[in-house]
C-alpha cells in the first residue's frame, strides 16, 4: 500500500475573520479527516520543522548574496584580501542587498541556536563536528556583535578623525571623519568549512531529527490506539476553506 504522503495535496488559506491558517489535506482528490496531536512530542517536531525552514532560508539568502558579490581571489601574500566587504560590493544598492542578505542568513542560523521560549527545541554547539566549531564561533559572534548588539567586539566600532588642509588657510574649514570599521559581508567561499558549508551541515543534522521524532509520536502516541479511534475524534464534514495551493 503506497504511503498517503504519496498522493497527498496540502492546501490552505487565511480565515478573514480570524486572521488563522487554516489547512485542507486531500488524498487523490478526496478530502482527509484530520487531528490535532499534542503534547512535549508535538512541540518538538514543530520545534525542529521550524529550525529546518530557518536554515533553508538562511541558506538561500546567502548564495543570493555571493550571486550578487562575485568571488574575488586572496593573494598568497596577503590571504584575508577581500575576505571582508565594507564598502565594496558594488553599486549601493548592490551593496545593501548584499549586505541584508547576509545578516539575515546570520540572524536566521543564530536564532537556531539561541531561541526556545516558543519552540521548546533549540540547537547546539556541540552537535556540530569539531571541524565546525571554529566557523560556528565565527558566526555567532557576528550574529551578537552586528545583529543582537553594537559596539561589542572588534567591528561596528570607529576613530574620528580630525582632518586639515594641507596649507593653513583661514577660508578653508576644518573637517572631522567618522573612520567606521563595519563587516556589511564576508566572503569566505574560498575556506574549507565556510558558512554556507555550515548551514548545510547544520541541514543535515536537523534532517535525521525530525523523522525520529516522527515515528516516535506514531508508535507511541498514534498507533497506541485503533485507527477508528482517530476517525470517532475528527469532524465527519471538516469545514471547506478557500483554496490555496501551498
Amino acid at each position: 500500500m503506497p504511503p498517503l504522503i504519496d498522493h497527498l495535496k496540502i492546501e490552505w488559506s487565511i480565515n478573514p475573520k480570524t486572521g488563522e491558517q487554516q489547512y485542507l489535506y486531500y488524498y487523490k482528490g478526496k478530502q482527509c479527516s484530520t487531528d490535532l496531536i499534542k503534547g512535549p512530542l508535538a512541540k518538538q517536531y514543530i520545534g525542529y520543522s521550524l529550525i529546518m525552514k530557518d536554515l533553508e532560508d538562511a541558506e538561500g539568502w546567502l548564495r543570493q548574496a555571493y550571486e550578487l558579490c562575485p568571488q574575488k581571489e586572496s593573494s598568497p601574500a596577503k590571504p584575508n584580501q577581500d575576505r571582508f566587504h565594507s564598502g565594496d560590493i558594488g553599486d549601493e544598492k548592490n551593496h545593501r542587498i548584499v549586505k541584508s542578505l547576509f545578516f539575515s542568513s546570520l540572524i536566521f542560523y543564530g536564532k537556531c541556536f539561541t531561541q526556545a521560549d516558543g519552540r521548546g527545541v533549540k540547537l547546539e554547539k556541540s552537535n556540530l563536528p569539531i571541524q565546525y566549531h571554529e566557523r560556528h564561533d565565527r558566526v555567532m559572534n557576528y550574529r551578537n556583535t552586528l545583529a543582537a548588539h553594537s559596539g561589542i567586539g572588534n567591528w561596528d566600532t570607529g576613530k574620528a578623525r580630525l582632518v586639515l588642509p594641507p596649507i593653513r588657510d583661514k577660508n578653508i574649514g576644518l573637517h572631522l571623519y567618522p573612520e567606521l570599521h563595519r563587516l556589511d559581508f564576508e566572503d569566505d567561499r574560498i575556506d574549507d568549512h565556510s558558512f554556507l558549508d555550515l548551514i548545510k551541515h547544520v541541514q543535515i543534522h536537523v534532517q535525521k531529527k525530525i523523522p525520529k521524532i516522527f515515528d516516535v509520536i506514531l508508535k507511541k502516541i498514534v498507533l497506541e490506539k485503533p485507527k477508528d479511534y482517530w476517525y470517532r475524534s475528527t469532524p465527519k464534514n471538516p469545514k471547506k476553506a478557500r483554496r490555496r495551493k501551498k
